[in-house]
């Protein structure tokens, strides 16, 4: 009885955060187009939101005017590290 709740807990953590996860990736998707990025500067976008979600509660939070300053930094910042 306790195994299957544990199951069953478990099963709806994980449900939850899937969703969380796309709705995620649904809101930098639609920002980094309204941002009007070149293709390959979204792809290098979604990769880092996916890959360090709290980019994506900064994003959120920002002013809409500093959003497209702080995608580029990031993307700038990441294709320095390579």
């Amino acid at each position: 009885m306790i195994g299957k709740s544990k199951e069953e807990t478990q099963f709806l953590a994980e449900a939850t955060k899937r969703k969380d996860d796309s709705l995620q990736h649904e809101f930098v998707w639609g920002e980094s187009t309204k941002l009007n990025l070149y293709v390959v500067d979204q792809i290098k976008a979604m990769k880092l939101f996916a890959e360090q979600l709290w980019n994506v509660s900064a994003l959120k939070s920002m002013d809409e005017s500093l959003r497209m300053e702080y995608v580029l930094t990031l993307i700038r910042k990441e294709s320095s590290e390579i």
